[in-house]
């Protein structure tokens, strides 16, 4: 929930393959992905809403190779 709402995506999508509950809702009564099209996050919100592409979505740019 926190990495959708502070838009990070890399986190985002390694919680899903990691079977994250994207129909969770928070002390506000929202989602994750209510919370990423609040805020303007597309990319979170389209991994939110298909979390099956979490797994054949490439990283974006430069993210491959990255050391977090």
């Amino acid at each position: 929930m926190r990495a959708a709402f502070f838009g990070h995506t890399e986190v985002v999508r390694l919680l899903l393959k990691a079977g994250a509950d994207v129909g969770m809702k928070d002390g506000f009564d929202l989602t994750a992905v209510e919370w990423s099209i609040r805020r303007g996050f597309d990319d979170i919100t389209s991994l939110l809403r298909d979390p099956a592409s979490a797994d054949t979505a490439p990283p974006p740019d430069g993210a491959a190779g990255e050391k977090v």
